[in-house]
């Protein structure tokens, strides 16, 4: 005997929602990462620009206390900086942690002339 079949059956369409459903839950994963990844980036990021601004701020000058070792903090990160003076050289290590960093530290060097500054340390 011949039957029409006309829509789907009901295990048909279960099997169907599962299918989906492992896609789906893999798609949120995925994104999930990416979203948390970016986030750290961020972090990450702003930091750097943090240990930049500060090596910029002696480059320019604008700090009474050249080449002298020194902890502050600004948008929430703590910067430590680090100095030590061989033959008018003044090395300059930037070291920038923060809670939202997770136990991890950006750190920058750098190096400048001292006879070149006019300044002494």
């Amino acid at each position: 005997m011949y039957h029409n079949e006309k829509g789907i059956t009901l295990i048909e369409l279960l099997a169907s929602i599962v299918i989906l459903s492992i896609f789906a839950i893999g798609f949120a994963t995925m994104l999930m990462n990416g979203i948390k990844a970016n986030e750290v980036n961020r972090i990450e990021m702003e930091a750097t620009l943090v240990a930049q601004s500060e090596i910029e701020q002696m480059r320019l000058n604008q700090e009474d206390l050249f080449c002298q070792d020194s902890r502050s903090t600004k948008d929430s990160f703590e910067i430590n900086r680090i100095t030590s003076i061989v033959e008018e050289m003044c090395i300059v290590t930037v070291e920038v942690s923060g809670t939202q960093l997770s136990n991890e530290v950006i750190t920058l060097h750098t190096e400048f002339n001292t006879a070149q500054t006019g300044r002494t340390p």
